[in-house]
């Protein structure tokens, strides 16, 4: 997935992304500990943990965006990876039949 970052430094074909001077490899990792102090700030419970998060948040992209925008955004190249965030809402399913059912 391509940062905004990125993109405004010309897309680069070297270098981090995210660079830091502090970590070892030269460059951010993981984003776990800043999600970890950002969900202690917030004072949620420590069992919402970063893939919960992450997982919530691309499943309900996956609502009003389509596959390939979903898997674009959540770094998917393969629609196997992409397939458990998408939750059939049977409502939803209901009520676009209704509205076809109707236009024809």
């Amino acid at each position: 997935m391509l940062t905004r970052r990125h993109v405004e430094q010309g897309m680069p074909v070297q270098g981090w992304v995210f660079p830091s001077a502090l970590a070892p490899s030269g460059h951010i990792e993981s984003i776990g500990k800043t999600f970890n102090a950002a969900r202690d700030r917030a004072g949620l419970p420590k069992t919402l943990i970063l893939y919960s998060s992450r997982h919530g948040a691309v499943t309900d992209l996956s609502e009003v965006l389509t596959t390939r925008e979903v898997m674009d955004i959540a770094g998917h190249t393969d629609m196997q990876v992409a397939a458990p965030y998408q939750h059939p809402n049977v409502e939803r399913i209901q009520d676009k039949l209704v509205t076809l059912k109707k236009v024809m």
